[in-house]
């Protein structure tokens, strides 16, 4: 009796530890592709630049704004003139506007 009941506890034992033995084995022997993984950043990108609704997050939205920020710096146009700030003008009204 002793027998039987060691039997039927080391069967299943013996069973997944063989099944383990031979997965491990052909996941060795027959690895799978890796494939490249396309970039996350990339294919959002792509996406949106072909009309696609995708989710935008606060971060893209950060690094947007900054992106376009740099790209327009602060240059003015008024009265066929160029100007590297805001004009004295502008900057009076707003004091006034202020006070």
């Amino acid at each position: 009796m002793f027998a039987w009941v060691a039997l039927v506890t080391f069967l299943p034992v013996l069973f997944v530890a063989a099944v383990w033995a031979i997965v491990t084995a052909c996941r060795i022997l027959f690895p799978d592709d890796a494939g490249v993984v396309p970039d996350e950043a990339a294919v959002r990108a792509a996406q949106r630049q072909s009309g696609y609704v995708t989710r935008v997050g606060a971060r893209e939205i950060r690094a947007d704004i900054r992106l376009w920020q740099r790209r327009h710096t602060a240059h003015y146009c008024y009265d066929d003139h160029q100007s590297a700030g805001v004009p004295e003008a502008w900057r009076d009204d707003v004091a006034h506007r202020m006070n």
